[in-house]
């Protein structure tokens, strides 16, 4: 049917009629629009977890609220069916602690790579854990199915155990340091997430060293955004920020196997990636699936606790019925950033965590204190260091390559290079594995 027939149809229905019919179109066109291809699944197996960690964003660990693996196979059915064409797929899985239901992220694996080669897709599996349940059988299912670990680890000992404690209360880097052997055995890049509060900021560079002596050689640092930050404590993360860079140097100029990648993007191409575009992945590829089904952006909207009702995209009954969050999150204009559109850093900067943004200043749009603090000391540091970061990060030489964005898909914790060829050559096979 032609445009000029389908209007000569529309105007024999009654304005009743027509009102369903607009909102019936507005729904498909929004459903269009907005539902990007996913390539990345946050499987939340669990809210339950053994520690208690006082800065924890997900809600709820008192209760053992676990996903079943009926839900799990359902929810990995949906995430391959919204992947569209898209052929290199990851799923993350999360919690909790997800290593409480390592029988039942083993199942879902299994089922998941039956499932994507049906559909001749790639699927690669990463998780998230606290890592004091490493042991044999983590090992041996990694191997299985060619896992890497990701471990929570906040620093050296008295910095982590201030804040990542277990159930009755005693620190627990002893029993994650122990472990690092086992998972270096067959994961030379090792990754930890560490997380800076406020009275841990001024000791970020020792931390950060500290944990590189122990076989650490990535890491991605993120402050606490829920926290009370001083005007002097963000002075000194800013402050460890500019050392830690000097500490990255001097270890790459070394030829030592580290990478952070917050220092890893040429300015030039950092602020032609922001310039003028907001946000993250969170509902842009990027889906979390809980243990009750519902679908989310991102992990961080769980854990919001009573606010998470705003940003819930649905469920694996209904599928995605409320797309306001996905609208939201796509919302590039500077017009809704008041507090960013005069800043001189604005091109550097993706706007900080939504969800971190919900929960701490009302509004995903509105960026809290420290994460500005972050990214002007990364800009100085970029500008500032230019020709050692050329020489050791950005080269020619180097295995620190920017995120293109093509296929195979970047993954933060799949390296260029193997660290045992330092900044010398890139990996023959990393380019049939992404990786």
């Amino acid at each position: 049917m032609d445009a000029d027939a389908l209007v000569a149809e529309l105007e024999k229905l009654s304005d009743w009629d027509l009102q369903d019919v607009i909102q019936r179109v507005l729904g498909r066109v929004m459903k269009v629009t907005l539902t990007r291809p996913a390539t990345t699944l946050d499987l939340v197996v669990t809210l339950n977890c053994n520690l208690r960690c006082d800065y924890c964003f997900v809600a709820g660990k008192d209760r053992a609220t676990t996903m079943s693996l009926s839900t799990a196979q359902r929810a990995i059915d949906f995430f391959i069916g919204h992947s569209a064409r898209k052929s290199h797929l990851e799923i993350v899985f999360f919690g909790g602690e997800p290593l409480l239901e390592l029988e039942l992220m083993r199942s879902a694996a299994a089922y998941a790579r039956v499932h994507a080669a049906e559909k001749k897709k790639a699927m690669r599996f990463s998780i998230t854990t606290n890592g004091t349940l490493i042991d044999d059988a983590a090992l041996e299912f990694a191997e299985e199915f060619d896992i890497l670990y990701m471990l929570s680890l906040d620093g050296a000992k008295r910095t982590h155990d201030l804040h990542r404690r277990s159930v009755d209360g005693r620190g627990t880097f002893d029993r994650i340091a122990r472990n690092i052997p086992l998972l270096k055995q067959r994961q030379d890049w090792l990754a930890a997430r560490m997380t800076i509060s406020p009275d841990t900021a001024a000791t970020l560079t020792e931390d950060v060293q500290s944990l590189f002596d122990l076989g650490i050689n990535q890491f991605f640092i993120e402050p606490d955004f829920f926290a009370d930050w001083s005007a002097e404590q963000i002075s000194a993360y800013e402050e460890q920020y500019q050392r830690l860079a000097d500490l990255y140097i001097e270890l790459r100029s070394g030829n030592q196997p580290i990478r952070i990648l917050e220092f890893e993007t040429k300015p030039t191409d950092r602020r032609h990636r922001y310039a003028g575009r907001w946000g993250c992945h969170a509902g842009r590829g990027r889906l979390t699936i809980t243990p009750d089904g519902s679908l989310y952006p991102c992990n961080r909207f769980p854990g919001l606790g009573e606010g998470n009702g705003e940003c819930r995209l649905g469920d694996l009954e209904e599928g995605f019925i409320n797309y306001a969050p996905l609208r939201d999150l796509m919302d590039d204009r500077h017009l809704i950033r008041p507090s960013c559109r005069e800043c001189a850093v604005a091109d550097y900067c993706q706007g900080g965590c939504p969800a971190a943004n919900l929960a701490t200043c009302a509004s995903i749009y509105t960026v809290p204190p420290v994460y500005c603090a972050q990214i002007r000391a990364l800009a100085s540091i970029l500008d500032s260091r230019a020709e050692a970061l050329e020489k050791y990060a950005w080269g020619a030489e180097s295995p620190v390559k920017p995120c293109c964005g093509d296929e195979p898909p970047c993954s933060d914790l799949f390296p260029i290079a193997p660290p045992n060829e330092g900044a010398q050559s890139v990996a023959a096979d990393t380019a049939a594995t992404g990786r």
